[in-house]
């Protein structure tokens, strides 16, 4: 059973004791759950410990995440593009995720805290629903308009639910933009669609490329350094 503890500087603890731990492992999930795993040979007194003296640690890790990812609840005021979200807590045992043509509409039960993370990754994944679907009316649309623009070919463009990149281009010229682009400003989506059109021409990052996005994008510099200050699936 799972052990549950406040502490004054560091907020909820939750402390899981396992059969296969060796070592005392302090874990900070995305949501910002801090998750201790213990032996069942340590005593909930000597994991606190551990947790007392790495609180620091902990509370920068903490920080970050609150940094990096929004906390949906009924007060939140949240719109893509398109969709405005809604939440309602209702008399229901499930969660449930509605993506209609303007609204993304999360219905879950009373007994549920908002920042529960159940309901925070379902709320999470009607927000990608709706960004992908925004994406495939968007995106391909305006990579056809700079390639004819520029002169530009390619194969084809795809929606993909990348997290470790904004777009791709592969040797036969298809190109793949993440959806998480479109959380983005127009003109940095234009920036990263401009950037793989650029990789028809030229594969690599080398220099004759950047010298070619130059003549298609005279601020790829400062566009390039903006986008750096986002990250892609981390809302």
């Amino acid at each position: 059973m799972n052990t549950i503890v406040t502490l004054d500087d560091i907020g909820q603890v939750t402390l899981i004791k396992r059969k296969a731990m060796r070592n005392i492992r302090i874990r900070i999930t995305p949501h910002g759950e801090v998750i201790v795993s213990m032996p069942y040979r340590v005593s909930h007194k000597e994991a606190l410990k551990l947790v007392q003296n790495k609180s620091g640690w902990i509370r920068a890790q903490l920080d970050r995440s609150a940094a990096r990812m929004s906390v949906f609840t009924p007060e939140s005021r949240f719109s893509t593009r398109s969709h405005a979200l809604y939440m309602y807590p209702e008399m229901r045992e499930d969660i449930s995720v509605r993506l209609t043509e303007k609204h993304i509409t999360v219905r879950y039960p009373l007994h549920l805290h908002p920042e529960d993370s159940m309901l925070q990754q379902a709320v999470r994944s009607g927000v990608e629903r709706a960004w992908r679907k925004e994406a495939l009316e968007y995106i391909p649309e305006r990579v056809a308009y700079f390639a004819d623009k520029h002169n530009l070919r390619y194969k084809s463009v795809a929606v993909r639910n990348a997290k470790t990149r904004w777009g791709s281009c592969c040797a036969k010229n298809s190109i793949n933009i993440s959806l998480f682009c479109m959380r983005l400003p127009d003109e940095l989506i234009d920036y990263i669609i401009l950037h793989e059109l650029a990789h028809t021409v030229v594969k690599s990052h080398n220099r004759r490329f950047w010298e070619f996005l130059l003549s298609l994008e005279p601020n790829v510099y400062g566009l390039n350094n903006r986008l750096k200050q986002y990250t892609p699936a981390v809302y």
